[in-house]
């Protein structure tokens, strides 16, 4: 994309989603960086500027008569340090004045800025503007929808030499990971990211489905890393039987010998007794 131009070839949600946060405050190049999908930031005049005057072309041939209100900067009225009416009967000790004295009284003390006013009822006629011409004129991207309907025509065309068409080509693409773009000319890790965020800016869907599919392989991951502790943890050792405690006392390995004590020094001889069958093996208890 050249760096004097911008094209507004559809209208989507994320031109409305760009003006709203323009309306709300938010720097114009933050805004068009994440919503307009420019390449470089000096861009973001040019294109803000293309979208209102796009937007209002469609605003008057409906007959909207606050046409002029989309793209207007109305500054938020700063939040003043009045008193609420409860802190200021507090403050001046008013609990026995009725409620109609009360407000003469705080009006008084305290009286409404009237520019601040009508800058509040401009924003929001503004906004519901916006809000109106989104319902009636927005279209909603598909990943069927060819890329030179949705991205600069310099930008889609360097993607169509690389084979893709569609936005769908482009997601499948990104899903690919890794340094997936490099086989696309003129494109490097900022650009990307940023056609990437853009991507996602039009089809918001996608964006919302990573994030729960992120989150889920975190939890599942987090499990089995538990179930792998708990699984390694060593079991308690098992008590000693009974008989088996016994025998360094008193047994026998013959059911034809007479169980006798045994002897200091008797285990290295037990080596050298001939085999017995498995059969007659026995042991007992004294």
């Amino acid at each position: 994309m050249k760096s004097s131009t911008y094209t507004l070839l559809r209208l989507g949600p994320h031109h409305f989603a760009h003006l709203r946060a323009v309306a709300e405050g938010l720097d114009v190049g933050a805004a068009a960086e994440r919503y307009l999908g420019i390449e470089h930031g000096h861009q973001a005049v040019t294109a803000h500027r293309v979208v209102v005057e796009g937007l209002r072309a469609i605003a008057r041939r409906r007959g909207d008569r606050d046409w002029r209100l989309i793209g207007l900067l109305i500054r938020a009225p700063e939040a003043g340090a009045k008193p609420t009416l409860e802190d200021f009967v507090a403050a001046r000790e008013l609990d026995g004045w009725s409620e109609a004295e009360v407000l003469e009284m705080y009006a008084e003390a305290h009286p409404e800025d009237q520019r601040a006013q009508r800058r509040t009822r401009l924003r929001l006629r503004q906004l519901e503007l916006l809000k109106q011409l989104e319902q009636a004129s927005s279209e909603t991207p598909q990943l069927t929808d060819r890329l030179d309907g949705w991205l600069a025509p310099e930008m889609a065309q360097r993607l169509e030499r690389t084979g893709l068409l569609l936005l769908g080509d482009l997601h499948d693409q990104i899903q690919q990971g890794g340094r997936w773009w490099s086989g696309i000319p003129a494109i490097g890790q900022t650009k990307a990211q940023r056609l990437r965020d853009h991507l996602y800016a039009l089809l918001p869907h996608l964006a919302e489905r990573k994030r729960h599919f992120a989150a889920a392989v975190a939890s599942t991951t987090a499990e089995s890393r538990a179930g792998v502790s708990s699984s390694l943890t060593p079991s308690p050792p098992l008590p000693c039987p009974p008989l088996l405690a016994q025998l360094p006392t008193c047994w026998s390995l013959s059911p034809r010998r007479t169980p006798a004590p045994l002897k200091p020094g008797y285990w290295p001889a037990l080596a050298h007794q001939p085999p017995l069958k498995p059969i007659c093996v026995k042991a007992v208890v004294c």
